[in-house]
C-alpha cells in the first residue's frame, strides 16, 4: 500500500518498542478496512454516482492506485477527466491519501450488486399527457418510414421524451 516503513532499529540501535508496533499494526489494519470498504458496490455508488457505478466497478487498489473495470472506452475515456475529483472525493472519505491515481480497464463487470437507477421507495415520475399536437408531430416525422414496428418504436421513444421534457420544465418552474 506504500507505507513507509521504519528501520526496525530506533537511532540507538534499540528495537521499536510493543506500544509503537502495535499502534502502526492498528493503524494499517484500520485504513485497510477503510479501503476495502470503497470496493463495495454500494459505497462505489455513493462515491461516484449512479451512471458511473453503473459502468463501472473497483477492481482492487495496488500500490495508490485504484484500478477499475469499465463497461467500454466511451467509459474510460470519460472517467479519464473524472479522475481528479473521483480521487478527492475517495481520499476525503477515507481521511488521508490513498489514492494517488486511478488505472481503467474495459471488460465485463463481474458483481452481484448493480445500483438502481433511482429509490426503490421512490415513484417514477408523472408524465403529463401527450396532446394532439406531439401525436401529430410523432406522425409526421415517421411517415417515411416502412417498417412498420420500427415506426411505432420510434413515435412511442419520440412522445415519452416529450412528455419527459415537459414534466421536468412544470416541475422546474413550481
Amino acid at each position: 500500500m506504500g507505507y513507509k516503513r521504519r528501520p526496525i532499529n530506533g537511532p540507538y540501535g534499540e528495537p521499536p518498542g510493543i506500544g509503537e508496533v502495535l499502534s502502526e499494526t492498528l493503524e494499517r489494519k484500520r485504513l485497510v478496512g477503510r479501503i476495502g470498504q470503497l470496493l463495495s458496490p454500494a459505497k462505489w455508488s455513493e462515491i461516484a454516482g449512479g451512471a458511473i457505478a453503473r459502468n463501472s466497478c473497483p477492481i482492487k487498489v495496488q500500490k495508490k492506485v485504484l484500478i477499475l473495470r469499465v463497461t467500454n472506452s466511451v467509459w474510460m475515456h470519460e472517467l479519464q477527466y473524472l479522475k481528479p475529483d473521483l480521487i478527492e472525493r475517495i481520499n476525503t472519505l477515507v481521511g488521508r491519501r490513498v489514492i494517488e491515481d486511478m488505472e481503467f480497464r474495459v471488460g465485463k463487470l463481474d458483481r452481484k450488486y448493480k445500483p438502481s437507477k433511482r429509490n426503490k421507495k421512490e415513484k417514477a415520475p408523472e408524465l403529463p399527457e401527450p396532446d394532439e399536437l406531439d401525436i401529430q408531430k410523432a406522425y409526421e416525422l415517421t411517415v417515411e418510414i416502412e417498417d412498420e414496428d420500427l415506426k411505432e418504436a420510434i413515435r412511442r421513444a419520440y412522445i415519452k421524451s416529450l412528455q419527459r421534457r415537459k414534466a421536468d420544465f412544470l416541475k422546474s418552474s413550481e
